[in-house]
């Protein structure tokens, strides 16, 4: 019975703890919720329309089966007067595109070419909302050990403050040192102030991005430093020129443009073959052009199955047009398909040379964040030094506890640091890994 009461007891001590210990999440827990982000959905919403519109273009090349129901009612003049007619008829008229080179394969081509393009978006897009998650994870993981120190450094300026009071009114110090004391203790309550809203808004900026309602919880995540050798530059522009996302889309718009201009500079000329053959009422019909390749079948046949006996007719046709005078509308397409090919060819050569450009850029900060890492380590071993003296000199009686906790604080503001400039290495490593089109 009493072991029963001590269980019991134990459960209704840690009860509490639990629930002030708050939501724990990590890296992990916070990506998990990216499905709810709203720069997402936009990103799927884009990807499906292109999706749709690429399907809608490859039905062009399907065949094309049409129905048509006619009634004819009037007369028609023979030798020896007139006859009335009174003919329902029904007619099936089959279309099917055969050749890419066609206005319908320029289409395609164009939606082939917009669905790739929306894929590299929405990768590219992915890529960079999980960074910004992952960049905005850190900002507030980091803004809560500031508040920590903040408020440890809040408390022990009360204490040193409460000392110096104590000294003052024993005449151990001097106002001056009173009033050193008063204003550092009005330095750290500001401090805490600013590092408590700075971790509020961190905090909210994360659930802005993943469109979900803010809570209060507690983030974990250890930093590590893992720095990548032997990168060479001239590698990284390479290989960022060969797989950028940015560079592919330009790609494919030159493409683009490069197939308006073709379709825009050749030949009017159009050759036509079509034929005919009916009897009896019924007539097939078929037709097929170099311009459209699109070739063209229908069949008709009276619903009142009356037969004339006549003959079979039938006819083939092999015709050539030419414009003669188009009132400039194809100098002015040709003119148009030229300004859109050479502004897609300056449009790549700028993508090509922007992203050499980030790659310069990233490569330096990467280089810049190796050497804070290294000050920030060497800061905080001498801070290790520092804690380490003052442990000694605390056990010789020879300084107070809040001097000990003052050199811990200073140490533990250098790891602060220290992870600062670590975290600002590994968003700059995720930041090139986009630009080289990596995961």
């Amino acid at each position: 019975m009493i072991k029963s009461l001590r269980i019991l007891l134990i459960i209704f001590l840690l009860i509490p703890g639990l629930a002030l210990a708050g939501e724990v999440w990590n890296l992990e827990t916070a990506l998990k919720n990216i499905d709810n982000a709203p720069e997402l959905k936009v990103l799927k919403a884009q990807l499906e329309s292109a999706d749709s519109q690429l399907k809608q273009a490859q039905a062009l090349f399907l065949p094309k089966l049409n129905g048509t129901v006619g009634y004819t009612r009037g007369e028609s003049a023979v030798n020896n007067g007139t006859i009335q007619v009174d003919q329902p008829s029904a007619t099936l008229t089959l279309t099917y595109n055969l050749s890419e080179n066609s206005p319908a394969g320029t289409s395609l081509l164009a939606a082939r070419l917009n669905f790739y393009k929306a894929q590299n978006n929405y990768l590219s897009g992915l890529r960079n909302l999980k960074l910004k998650i992952t960049e905005q994870f850190f900002n507030v993981l980091l803004a809560q050990k500031e508040l920590e120190l903040s408020e440890r450094s809040l408390s022990l300026a009360e204490k040193q403050l409460s000392v110096a009071q104590d000294k003052f009114s024993k005449k151990a110090i001097t106002e001056s040192n009173l009033m050193d004391a008063q204003l550092s203790l009005k330095g750290s309550q500001i401090s805490y102030e600013s590092a408590k809203n700075n971790a509020r808004i961190n905090l909210l900026t994360l659930f802005n991005t993943l469109g979900i309602p803010a809570r209060d919880i507690t983030l974990q995540e250890d930093i590590t430093y893992n720095p990548v050798d032997n990168i060479l530059l001239d590698e990284l522009i390479k290989e960022a020129q060969e797989n950028n996302l940015d560079i592919k889309n330009a790609r494919y718009d030159l493409e683009k443009a490069e197939r308006s201009y073709r379709d825009a500079t050749k030949s009017n000329l159009t050759f036509g073959l079509s034929g005919s053959y009916s009897v009896d009422g019924q007539s097939f019909k078929a037709g097929i052009d170099n311009q459209n390749y699109q070739i063209n079948l229908s069949y008709s046949v009276p619903l009142n199955n009356t037969s004339t006996g006549s003959n079979p007719d039938w006819a083939v046709a092999l015709t050539a047009s030419l414009p003669i005078f188009e009132g400039g509308d194809k100098t002015e397409t040709v003119k148009q398909a030229s300004l859109a090919l050479d502004q897609a060819k300056i449009n790549l050569e700028n993508t090509e040379r922007s992203v050499e450009l980030n790659v310069k850029q990233i490569y330096n900060t990467l280089t810049q964040a190796m050497a804070q890492i290294e000050n920030a380590q060497f800061n905080l071993n001498q801070k290790e030094l520092l804690v380490a003296n003052a442990e000694t000199r605390y056990n010789l009686g020879l300084i107070i506890d809040l001097d000990l906790e003052a050199a811990k604080l200073q140490r533990e503001q250098a790891s602060l640091e220290r992870d600062k400039a670590i975290v600002n290495y590994n968003i700059a490593l995720l930041q090139l890994n986009i630009i080289l089109g990596k995961e």
